[in-house]
């Protein structure tokens, strides 16, 4: 059967990567890549077509073609969430991807728009949310929740029957206690230790366990 064709949105470094593992184990052709105009440069990245975003439905019909946004976590998320917006306001349908080394469990849920790296574990009755990015190495345990547009760095583990909320931003080898809640918005900083409920939103954390290092950190990285 032949695969269905896709355009990746972001032709940095996040999107050459995307397009490797797309076109290396998924139902998916990678067919080019699109760029807003005022980002438009070179006409070709990893030898595929590079098109200004507000002409992709003539050289990628919809109807063919479905579309992986590869934006990073620019603003906390919401630059990838805008342009998952827009793409599906032009008619395309969102596409994910799943490693076939990740672990998926029993009712867990994947939602349109995300990425699940190798290694990673979903456990049973996990949410995955739409846009979010689990890079490769992480644990989300049972019946957890990585809301909406998340990123979630390598190595991050996340216990059971927790939730994250939308927009936030997990780094590198950080750590979230059972039962917890994270506020939307929320960035926990590399090897953090989170023991304790986060329930401001937009605020930066760190440490073991860890504190909350104020508006004008948060600031610097969302900005």
């Amino acid at each position: 059967m032949s695969k269905r064709e896709l355009l990746i949105v972001g032709a940095g470094e996040f999107g050459q990567m995307a397009a490797e593992y797309f076109n290396m184990d998924s139902s998916w052709n990678v067919v080019g890549f699109a760029v807003e105009r005022e980002w438009l440069g070179e006409e070709r990245c990893v030898g595929l077509p590079v098109v200004a975003l507000d002409d992709a439905v003539q050289r990628f019909p919809p109807e063919k073609c479905d579309v992986f946004v590869a934006v990073t976590y620019a603003h906390m998320n919401c630059e990838r969430e805008r342009l998952c917006d827009v793409v599906k306001g032009m008619g395309y349908r969102l596409a994910n991807y799943v490693s076939p080394r990740a672990f998926v469990g029993a009712g867990a849920e994947i939602e349109p728009g995300s990425m699940i790296m190798e290694m990673s574990s979903i456990q049973r009755g996990a949410r995955i949310g739409c846009g979010a990015v689990v890079w490769p190495g992480c644990t989300i345990a049972h019946g957890s929740s990585v809301g909406d547009f998340c990123w979630i760095a390598p190595g991050v583990t996340v216990a059971g029957l927790t939730v994250i909320g939308s927009h936030s931003f997990v780094g590198v080898g950080a750590a979230v206690g059972d039962c917890l809640k994270i506020a939307t918005r929320s960035l926990i900083g590399a090897g953090a230790a989170v023991t304790h409920n986060v329930d401001e939103s937009g605020q930066a954390w760190a440490g073991n366990p860890v504190r909350c290092l104020g508006e004008e950190v948060y600031e610097r990285f969302a900005g």
